[in-house]
């Protein structure tokens, strides 16, 4: 308990997000049964138990799998991407499956070989018999508001059986979109919002005070961790890993609810959305008269 103390929750661990990976992942019967057990008619998980391959009884092979990882905004996302394409084992994976896109989190204009290739490269090798002789065991992808719809398509993509898929994204993934063949989540309970700035104010040319806004980073709601969790075994047993305490975290600082927006941002942008409106209405109606 005293150790816990001394952690600062509120700074995302990609330390500890890479080593929860690696224990998901992992083959070995020591670090790899995090996973609730498979049921009886999965007979892929059970053939592969037979051979002697896969993770050991008491848990579900994330083969052909996908992993969601909920963090804040796209600088996490390019930060993590960026740790992962180092690492030993997800290393070759990133460069292979994302090429320069990890430069800007998975967004357009990067080059290098592209997703799409990689499918493709995965297909060929298991076209010619060998098991296990795919580029790369893992697929990792980022997903936020800032992708395109093709880029946002890759995600949805059928992920090869003999490959996982890691999915880095924000909370764009909790409720907008439903990702295919999720088992796993990692949340680090964080998320950014557009709030109003207490104790900033800005001044117009006449003298008036405006309120400010910023893009604030806070803990999300405890309704919004039980819809990161249910992303998980909605096809399939699934698991979620919360990098943040019961207590106090959950328990205390979490609220119950997330604000609704109108409470939380200003309201000045909708004014001059309907202003704008009611002004183009205006000039129809007068150009239809006349």
């Amino acid at each position: 308990e005293r150790s816990l103390e001394r952690v600062d929750e509120t700074i995302i661990n990609y330390e500890l997000i890479e080593e929860t990976l690696e224990v998901l992942c992992g083959d070995d019967p020591a670090r790899g049964g995090l996973l609730p057990p498979p049921p009886e008619n999965d007979e892929s998980v059970h053939h592969q138990q037979g051979q002697g391959h896969g993770p050991p009884p008491n848990a579900t092979s994330l083969r052909g799998r996908t992993v969601l990882v909920f963090l804040p905004g796209v600088g996490e996302i390019r930060q993590l991407f960026s740790r992962l394409s180092g690492s030993r084992r997800f290393g070759s994976s990133t460069r292979e499956a994302s090429g320069d896109n990890a430069n800007d989190g998975g967004g357009a204009g990067g080059g290098g070989s592209s997703v799409d290739d990689f499918f493709s490269s995965i297909g060929a090798a298991k076209g010619s018999g060998g098991s296990g002789s795919a580029p790369s065991r893992f697929i990792v992808l980022a997903m936020h508001s800032g992708l395109s719809t093709a880029e946002h398509a890759r995600v949805f993509n059928p992920t090869p059986r003999d490959a996982c898929k890691i999915v880095l994204a924000t909370n764009v993934a909790e409720t907008s979109v439903t990702i295919p063949g999720v088992v796993a989540v990692i949340d680090c309970g964080r998320v950014k919002e557009v709030r109003h700035a207490r104790g900033h104010q800005h001044y117009n040319r006449h003298g008036g005070a405006v309120a400010a806004s910023a893009l604030v980073q806070d803990w999300c709601s405890r309704a919004n961790c039980k819809q990161r969790a249910g992303r998980a075994g909605r096809t399939a047993p699934g698991i979620v890993c919360r990098l943040f305490s019961q207590w106090p975290t959950f328990d205390e600082e979490m609220s119950a609810n997330a604000t609704p927006e109108l409470r939380r941002v200003p309201l000045d942008n909708l004014c001059l959305e309907l202003k704008a409106m009611q002004h183009n209405r205006s000039n129809h109606g007068s150009s239809s008269s006349s």
